[in-house]
């Protein structure tokens, strides 16, 4: 049973955002068009026009397309998680809140040393964050 009297909301935050920056979590917009699709795309117009050479040709536009469209897409998920309006980070923290609950836990320290020194808890909360932006913000999570 959860007792977590003496962490708070920012308690929680604090620790989803020192996960996050312990796994080096980053995040990408999941874009409509896949840059498979892309590359193939360009090959095989590639090799249409110009032949055997255009293959490689096509290969390399379609490279630096796929490349020129996915810059600046990638945002760790510390920057993220700050950027939040509170009621998505309310939410959040719910949702570890409600994912942990099972946990005797009564205070910060023993819930640091729970995320921190056991490989399992630290999985569940990083599972919680990373369902929450895929649903929230339709982010793909990169760990």
């Amino acid at each position: 049973m959860l007792k977590l009297q003496y962490v708070n909301f920012n308690d929680i935050l604090d620790i989803l955002i020192k996960v996050s920056s312990e796994e080096n979590l980053t995040v990408t917009l999941k874009e409509p068009v896949n840059g498979g699709v892309v590359m193939g795309a360009s090959a095989f117009l590639g090799a249409l026009l110009l032949g055997p050479p255009g293959l490689a040709v096509g290969s390399a536009v379609g490279g630096c397309i796929v490349y020129y469209r996915g810059m600046g897409k990638f945002k760790s998920v510390v920057e993220v998680i700050q950027e939040m309006p509170y009621e998505k980070k309310k939410i959040l923290v719910n949702a570890v809140m409600d994912a942990i609950s099972h946990l005797d836990i009564t205070d910060l320290n023993k819930l640091a040393a729970l995320v921190f020194n056991k490989d399992s808890v630290k999985k569940l909360i990083i599972d919680v964050l990373v369902f929450f932006l895929e649903r929230t913000y339709n982010y793909k999570v990169n760990h």
